[in-house]
């Protein structure tokens, strides 16, 4: 876990002010059938989409 919470704190350092986004199995750091990593994309690109939309 505490490996998990620096490459998490990484993460969110490097996707704050760039076009960096982090989804899926590895950016999760847990197990995800295929179908569960897809919708997983889909659902994070809806919620960027909205957040555009309304800017």
């Amino acid at each position: 876990m505490d490996l998990y919470e620096r490459y998490r704190q990484l993460a969110v350092k490097e996707e704050e002010g760039k076009n960096v986004h982090f989804v899926g199995r590895l950016a999760n750091y847990k197990y995800m059938n295929m179908d569960q990593a897809i919708r997983n994309a889909l659902d994070f690109f809806d919620r960027i989409n909205d957040k555009v939309e309304k800017d």
